[in-house]
């Protein structure tokens, strides 16, 4: 009979270096690259660049289509990082994602890719199939990026700065009609009128009212 009570424990061997924020940034690229879906960065233009210059906690955001599944990007991006799923939202009434804290050298590190439909909470904002990307900088356009840009941070209460909030008039500006109108209408049925006036009167151009959040 074997005893195990002074066997050494089965330790991991030591480490690797922990990879800087420029290497997750690559790893994460090419993980979301190789599953051949549609996929693109959120937030300012800068982005992923300031994530990479940072070490606090505010997270790498992304965009993914439907469905993260099988092979997925994320089972990718565990197979090449020391990193761990530390939120999993998959209600389809409300924002779907998955967020991963990643050991970097500066710290935990944390990327959360958003699927599906773009949510604030439980206000649907633009459907997945009417999500467009530019495919050669992943970035959203159009509707998806006014209400990325402009309509997501306000709804968490929160004016965009000056550069974003430019940004967002300008998707604005280039949108498709009919997906403009389509933004209105399903901001007023689920916000109401005076709400979803206020937004899209910002995103027109038009300073914002007294009642949005500065």
């Amino acid at each position: 009979m074997n005893d195990y009570r002074h066997s050494p424990p089965n330790r991991p061997a030591t480490l690797p270096a922990a990879p800087d924020r420029r290497r997750v940034l690559d790893v994460v690229t090419a993980a979301l690259d190789a599953t051949g879906e549609r996929w693109a960065w959120q937030g300012a233009a800068d982005a992923p660049d300031r994530w990479v210059a940072d070490s606090g906690p505010k997270d790498l955001d992304i965009w993914f289509a439907d469905p993260l599944t099988g092979a997925d990007a994320v089972e990718a991006i565990g197979r090449s990082l020391d990193c761990a799923r530390v939120a999993d939202a998959d209600d389809p009434r409300r924002l779907r994602h998955v967020s991963l804290a990643v050991r970097t050298e500066t710290g935990l590190a944390v990327v959360d890719i958003t699927h599906g439909d773009l949510f604030v909470g439980p206000v649907l904002l633009i459907p997945a199939p009417q999500i467009l990307i530019d495919p050669g900088s992943h970035r959203l356009t159009g509707a998806a990026a006014v209400a990325d840009l402009l309509i997501r941070p306000v709804l968490r209460g929160r004016l965009p700065d000056r550069p974003r909030l430019d940004a967002a008039r300008a998707a604005w500006a280039s949108a498709d009609p009919d997906h403009r109108a389509a933004l209105a209408r399903r901001l007023t049925a689920q916000l109401g009128g005076w709400v979803a006036g206020e937004l899209i009167a910002v995103a027109g151009g038009a300073a914002p009212g007294a009642g949005l959040p500065r």
